[in-house]
Parts: structure tokens; C-alpha cells; sequence
């Protein structure tokens, strides 16, 4: 099967793009090492992204709120 053709069906099964599925996946480990209470720094590092602002970014786009928004609201 070609890598177009894999793309289109995941799509179809889906309704979101196999790059956001796994951007999914980090998100929810993300909030799991933060519920660890892990550092936002730490789990940035971890998950392979970037910069810290970079997954903030990315976080509170997905999430709703930022990753230490998120963290203040465990407490």
C-alpha cells in the first residue's frame, strides 16, 4: 500500500490526519508526566519537542489551556 493511499484511509477512518493522531497521542502521555508532576521543561524534553515553547504552544492549542494552567488545576 502506498504511504498516499495509507494517509487517505486513516483519514476516512478517523477524520483527523495520522500526523495529528500521534500529536493525539503525545498530548495525553504529556498530561500523564505532568500529572507525575513532572516539569513542563522535562516533558517537553521527553515527548521530543523542540523547545518548552513549542509544547506549551501545542499543549494549550490541543488542550484549551496551557500546561501550567493545567498543572495548577491537579493541585
Amino acid at each position: 500500500m502506498s504511504e498516499s493511499k495509507l494517509r487517505k484511509l486513516f483519514k476516512q477512518e478517523k477524520h483527523i490526519t495520522i500526523q495529528q493522531y500521534f500529536l493525539n497521542l503525545k498530548i495525553e502521555a504529556a498530561k500523564q508526566l505532568l500529572d507525575e508532576n513532572k516539569k513542563v521543561e522535562e516533558v517537553s524534553n521527553l515527548l521530543g519537542f523542540s523547545t518548552s515553547s513549542n509544547f506549551s504552544r501545542t499543549f494549550k492549542k490541543i488542550v484549551g489551556i496551557s500546561p501550567l494552567e493545567y498543572k495548577q488545576k491537579l493541585k
